[in-house]
């Protein structure tokens, strides 16, 4: 077996606090990113992205030159999906309406 490292592509969700004067710059910079997008946004300081990146790697990258935008406050996973090799030979856990048409 090999000892390198296996990166596999991920999906996150995360939540960006910022103070208000803050909010266009990181909003800008959000836009600018090819796999970031923003799916929530208050108004005020928050925002909720959904970044899908090559691997862990690049997101830990991606999180940390949020974190550098100046009068970012906080970036915060809610939530983490790392894809398996395995996925495409699993079963499905449950049929889907176009797996039965029937349904």
């Amino acid at each position: 077996m090999s000892d390198a490292v296996l990166e596999l592509p991920v999906v996150s969700s995360l939540v960006v606090q910022a103070r208000p004067e803050a909010l266009q710059a990181v909003t800008h910079f959000v836009e600018s990113c090819e796999h970031a997008e923003i799916h929530g946004n208050d108004g005020h300081s928050k925002l909720v992205l959904v970044v899908e990146m090559a691997d862990d790697t690049e997101l830990s990258d991606f999180m940390r030159a949020l974190s550098e935008i100046n009068g970012v406050i906080t970036v915060n996973i809610v939530f983490h999906h790392t894809d398996s090799l395995a996925a495409a030979d699993e079963e499905p856990l449950c049929e889907t309406a176009e797996a039965n048409p029937n349904a």
